[in-house]
């Protein structure tokens, strides 16, 4: 019978690792491009979603902890003005400005 601190090691290292993925990037092909050509992009802005700074010792307070990382996590974006990295990559997207790149007038739906 496994004894409950190895259950809870295993528990730990199992949400520890979760997220650890890495993402293929796939460049865009002409075909595609060329589907693209004339139509138009919409660059919306969303509120910075929140983030959580985990460490064992918040992690251990359940429900309180993880509040305790998600403003410790939002006080460190805040002091070192960390920039939500949509923002840079919605800049990125047109290689030139022009007709079918717009800024988005309201909030995104989602």
């Amino acid at each position: 019978m496994l004894k409950p601190y190895k259950i809870l090691l295993s528990f730990t290292v199992a949400l520890s690792i979760t997220g650890c993925l890495s993402v293929k990037q796939l460049p865009m092909t002409a075909d595609v491009a060329n589907q693209i050509k004339h139509k138009q992009i919409t660059i919306s802005q969303r509120d910075i979603p929140d983030f959580a700074a985990s460490t064992p010792g918040k992690a251990m307070f359940g429900a309180v902890g993880a509040a305790a990382m998600i403003s410790a996590g939002n006080d460190i974006i805040s002091k070192n003005n960390i920039d939500d990295p949509a923002n840079y990559i919605s800049k990125k997207l047109p290689l030139s400005k022009n007709q079918w790149v717009k800024e988005g007038s309201g909030k995104s739906p989602m």
